[in-house]
């Protein structure tokens, strides 16, 4: 979250994170900023200790998609992709599962955003029909398949591979000794689950199954259709207090209140952003709405937009040049001087 606080608030223009599950997309959302999380490979991997080596990926958040792809540029040593035109663009809104349970905010910016791209000239495919076949509607439960338990089986090999490979001592960090010195609670949580309930290498190669089917009817449904990004919220809701996000009871679960119940923060958060990183897909979150004051004193939160591209390397290129035609019809992103 760090990375996305100092951008939304001017201290730089830039900033680095990572992406497991949605930790460039979603600080991004929340601070009204834009975050790309590349396809794996696309950036350099040895930055250090990953939580899964299928998965993780480093990535910028930014003010603008002009500092985004002059980041990617300098990093990648690629060029800059040609700029886009809407007519040629191809946007399926995933209504399904990626639009349930929002807040009031997020759903009514949402749709004001999906207006403004339509506007604009893109090609915007709402939900069933317009000579689209349908979504695939398994994939909430593939991404459930797949998700933890891979993550779960990668990680402590990790941190083991890590500590040889930099000559650490073993014991001290063995995969046990590396959680309890864990300051995150939501991080901490997921390896004390791992370490109750390790996950077979049976059962590994079956999370894996259900992964490359994931990505196998997903990339089917874009290829077929010609679609270019998948368009829904990155987060549920707006960015809650911190106040608000707290332990209860004897749960080890932090959990947040979302529509008038508690809800466990992590899962929730990620629910959207979980589609690109089992996709291995390149995905950015544009801001649709920043923060601000109106006249009437009340304050408005940010609210982020996701454009999920193809799976598959190279198609990053595309979905930059995608994501740099959106913004400039949201309207939202500004630029530091």
């Amino acid at each position: 979250g760090g990375s996305g606080g100092v951008v939304g608030t001017g201290v730089v223009p830039v900033s680095l994170g990572t992406d497991t599950g949605g930790s460039i997309r979603i600080p991004a959302a929340s601070n009204g900023v834009t975050g790309y999380r590349p396809s794996v490979g696309t950036w350099p991997q040895n930055y250090g200790l990953k939580m899964t080596h299928s998965r993780d990926s480093p990535g910028p958040l930014a003010n603008c998609m002009e500092d985004i792809l002059l980041l990617h540029e300098i990093v990648t040593g690629e060029k800059r992709p040609s700029p886009v035109s809407p007519k040629d663009v191809r946007l399926f809104v995933v209504r399904d599962y990626f639009f349930d349970d929002l807040c009031e905010e997020t759903d009514s910016t949402m749709e004001t955003a999906i207006g403004r791209l339509a506007d604009a000239g893109f090609n915007v495919i709402d939900g069933k029909g317009q000579g689209v076949e349908e979504f695939p509607s398994n994939v909430p439960e593939l991404i459930s398949a797949s998700s933890f338990p891979v993550m779960d089986y990668e990680l402590p090999l990790l941190i083991e591979e890590y500590a040889k490979a930099h000559a650490l001592d073993a014991d001290e960090y063995s995969f046990a000794a590396v959680t309890k010195r864990m300051g995150s609670p939501d991080v901490r949580q997921i390896c004390d689950r791992i370490a109750a309930h390790p996950v077979s290498p049976e059962a590994y190669a079956k999370a894996v199954a259900s992964r490359d089917f994931l990505r196998s009817s997903v990339k089917g449904f874009m290829e077929r259709n010609a679609i270019d990004a998948l368009v829904f919220p990155t987060v549920p809701f707006v960015p809650h207090r911190i106040d608000d996000c707290r332990l209860e009871g004897d749960s080890p679960i932090q959990t947040i209140t979302h529509r008038g119940r508690r809800v466990p923060q992590l899962t929730s958060s990620i629910r959207n952003t979980d589609l690109a990183s089992n996709l291995d897909s390149p995905a950015v979150s544009l801001p649709c709405r920043r923060r601000g004051v109106p006249g009437d004193g009340s304050v408005t939160l940010p609210v982020g937009l996701e454009l999920c591209g193809r799976p598959g390397s190279g198609r990053d290129s595309r979905l930059l040049a995608v994501a740099e035609a959106a913004e400039r019809a949201l309207g939202v992103a500004k630029r530091l001087d």
